[in-house]
């Protein structure tokens, strides 16, 4: 999102895990500045998984109770650590 350091995203995310895996995955979103001049920022970061506090966690268990179901949740950005 263009000239924005509050960007909103309504964006659908799909991906294949297999099965055997499902334990091992966590999926970690980076939102950057892009600076033309200078350094790239992150702004933000979103994780969901097993590994994920909350929410992402939340989320997670929410899509492997249905898989193949789409499962739609709006996620903040929170400071990298």
């Amino acid at each position: 999102k263009r000239n924005t350091l509050n960007p909103v995203y309504n964006e659908a995310i799909v991906f294949d895990v297999p099965p055997e895996n499902i334990d091992q995955i966590n999926l970690s979103i980076a939102v950057m500045d892009y600076d033309r001049v200078g350094h790239n920022e992150v702004i933000g970061v979103c994780q969901v998984g097993n590994d994920a506090e909350s929410l992402g966690r939340d989320h997670w268990n929410e899509m492997l109770s249905y898989p193949r179901k789409p499962i739609a949740h709006w996620h903040p950005l929170a400071e990298v650590r």
